[in-house]
């Protein structure tokens, strides 16, 4: 046997009370949702202010073989490009910044006699020459220490060539260019570098490991240097 369902009959106060509660609780959750949308919208457009206004550099390096006059020993000529292509200022400094001692980078280049009893940050190489072997076990080239000496070069400054760069300030859109001579020991295969060291906090990374900012190439160093460009034996590594 079937039932029939009777529904009471709704009188339009009652109709009004429940239209109302419902109406309540879908601007409940208009204003709930609104309101998390427009927070998250502002975490996005916060974080992309934030990176707009982190430098971005843009690192570029070239190589290439000299020779000198009345000299047999081969040269390498080292051009370094720094370009900050964000929008906010670049402090590059060429020290550990995990070393206890005191920065000079780059507002405390100049020492006055007292200077000397204060404990400063040494400055670090920042251009370094490396010769690479072919080993047999591991099947590629290697940086073999025991063989080898890792040739660096010390930045110094451009109006006082006889005193150390400890860091320079990279203005946003700015470009700057770093340039050494290296003599290196014989004709091979050497790895050409620029490295700077970053401060931990700025990264992720490990304790143990030092983060850094830097670029490399490849140069073969023949018995004589090449005599156009397009046999310059020097190749960017990305």
């Amino acid at each position: 046997m079937f039932k029939t369902l009777r529904l009471k009959p709704t009188t339009l106060d009652e109709f009004k009370t429940k239209w109302a509660a419902i109406q309540s609780v879908m601007t409940i959750v208009a204003i709930v949702l609104g309101a998390g949308w427009a927070f998250y919208t502002f975490l996005i457009q916060r974080q992309d202010r934030v990176e707009a206004m982190n430098p971005v550099i843009d690192l570029g390096i070239k190589a290439k073989q000299l020779s000198l006059p009345n000299d047999a020993k081969p040269y390498l000529a080292v051009v370094v490009t720094l370009k900050n292509v964000g929008t906010s200022n670049f402090k590059m400094c060429f020290e550990d910044p995990e070393n206890k001692g005191k920065t000079r980078c780059p507002d405390n280049d100049q020492q006055s006699p007292e200077d000397n009893q204060i404990n400063w940050r040494p400055a670090l190489p920042t251009i370094n020459v490396a010769r690479y072997r072919y080993d047999d076990q591991k099947k590629g080239v290697i940086f073999n220490r025991s063989k080898d000496t890792l040739i660096t070069v010390t930045e110094f400054r451009a109006d006082d060539p006889e005193t150390e760069s400890s860091g320079f300030v990279l203005r946003a859109g700015g470009t700057i260019t770093r340039t050494a001579v290296v003599q290196v020991p014989e004709p091979g295969l050497y790895r050409v570098a620029f490295s700077v060291l970053l401060p931990q906090r700025d990264t992720q990374l490990h304790l143990a490991r030092k983060p850094f900012l830097g670029v490399s190439m490849f140069c073969v160093v023949a018995d004589h240097p090449p005599k156009t460009e397009s046999e310059n034996q020097c190749a960017g590594v990305p």
